[in-house]
């Protein structure tokens, strides 16, 4: 049975201890800048006691480098969940793109000056279907990107016969493969992708309306501000930050795999949840999505470099899925 206030002999009414514990909680996981990095600290701290190679300058640069591509579809991911688009379809964006860059550069042999830009090209055609069949066609988002997912990697397979196949990566390199004053050039770009995330929601008129229409798309639509279209647009933003990522990737890889990201988007939606997103939209910054990729990697890396079995990685993965989703119910009051 549920217990409720008992008055004092003054007439006020005081709330049990567990509702006050609650609230109190509740008040620190809104604190998220603070939860976040003493979460970040715990595990940096944890693993340089467990292993003496973690807590070095190249084991941090290698976490950057493995955290890299799933900050730079992070940073989409947490602009469309502000915005109340949820997209499952990001990691089969990454590969198409992956696809079709590389088959115009072996194929058609375009220069790769001229293939980045195709890709993002994809990426942007991606998002607009998806826009479309949300916005026009009024089909719930998780269902409707879940089906393009399928859509999109099975264009990946068909145009690949299934096969992986190398791709020389000359004009690529710069993408993944290079160092600028020594920082790894996948971790500049995600900075950079991000930074452009953060001007984006914080200083433009767009970045004000996608707080307001995921906070309360009635009133935001009552206010003038044109719902659908702005959807169209993060789903846009989404597709087209996975398939730059994508195109990191191939640079990474320098083979052409028409799979090679599946799997990663819960990854990616957990880092935006876990850095403080609201799943039902109207709350979330970029800096605490940067927290919540570095707390994967060096969650990963640590576990990696502790020789621990990659089956308990998985696991732990799932973990911090589920931990990322209670405290986002903790933060919003628990599920109505």
């Amino acid at each position: 049975m549920r217990k409720s206030a008992v008055p004092t002999q003054t007439g006020e009414l005081v709330q049990p201890k567990r509702s006050a514990l609650r609230e109190r909680i509740r008040r620190l996981l809104a604190i998220d800048a603070v939860a976040l990095l003493v979460a970040l600290t715990l595990i940096i701290i944890v693993f340089s006691f467990s292993s003496p190679y973690f807590f070095k300058t190249r084991n941090f640069m290698n976490i950057g480098r493995s955290v890299a591509i799933m900050g730079i579809t992070a940073t989409g991911v947490t602009i469309g969940l502000i915005g109340g688009v949820f997209d499952l379809s990001i990691a089969s964006v990454a590969d198409l793109t992956l696809v079709i860059v590389s088959l115009a550069h072996l194929e058609l042999g375009l220069p790769a000056g001229i293939c980045i830009p195709l890709g993002l090209v994809v990426g942007m055609l991606c998002g607009l279907i998806n826009g479309f069949l949300v916005t026009r066609l009024r089909i719930n988002p998780i269902i409707c990107t879940l089906g393009t997912a399928g859509i999109f990697r099975g264009i990946a397979f068909l145009l690949t016969g299934g096969q992986s196949h190398a791709v020389p990566t000359a004009g690529f390199r710069w993408l993944g493969r290079i160092q600028i004053l020594g920082v790894p050039s996948p971790i500049i770009f995600m900075l950079i992708v991000m930074a452009l995330g953060f001007i984006t929601l914080r200083y433009t008129k767009f970045g004000r309306s996608v707080y307001a229409i995921g906070g309360n798309p009635i009133a935001s639509r009552l206010a003038g501000l044109n719902i659908n279209r702005i959807r169209m647009k993060l789903f846009v933003i989404v597709a087209t930050s996975a398939a730059f990522a994508g195109m990191v990737l191939l640079s990474k890889l320098g083979t052409m795999i028409p799979n090679a990201a599946a799997g990663t988007e819960l990854n990616v939606i957990a880092a935006s949840i876990l850095g403080g997103t609201a799943l039902a939209g109207g709350g979330g910054t970029i800096q605490g999505t940067l927290v919540g990729v570095l707390i994967l990697g060096a969650l990963r890396n640590g576990l990696v470099i502790n020789n621990i079995n990659p089956y308990w990685q998985e696991i732990a993965s799932g973990i911090v899925l589920i931990t990322a989703v209670a405290v986002d119910i903790l933060r919003s009051g628990g599920y109505r």
